[in-house]
């Protein structure tokens, strides 16, 4: 488990991608080694706690839907869970890579 103050120290937004509600909720992100990654975030708790999930692709061309979507019915060999907690003053988020064996959140799909 990695542990990061903001979601920027480890990933890049591909801007042209993000759909925002107070903050990006989908889009695409790149790790530090260029990897690409379809994102969701939502809210766990309020303004509080979020959870993001990052599936990788290999380009931004199909929809995050799409992706998503897929992800349900043809999980990837693994993806990425972080969870945001913003009730202290700094951030912290924690990066836990996982298998797809366990289920990604697919909250409002």
């Amino acid at each position: 488990m990695l542990t990061i103050r903001d979601i920027t120290d480890e990933y890049a937004f591909v801007n042209e991608t993000l759909a925002y509600s107070d903050g990006p909720i989908e889009g695409y992100v790149r790790d530090r080694t260029k990897s690409l990654y379809a994102f969701r975030c939502f809210p766990i708790v309020g303004r509080l706690l979020f959870h993001w999930s990052l599936v990788p692709v290999t380009s931004i061309a199909r929809s995050v839907s799409d992706v998503f979507a897929e992800a349900r019915t043809s999980p990837p060999e693994r993806w990425i869970s972080i969870v945001e907690d913003r009730r202290e003053s700094d951030a912290e988020l924690r990066v836990v890579v996982l298998s797809g064996a366990v289920a990604i959140p697919m909250d409002w799909d």
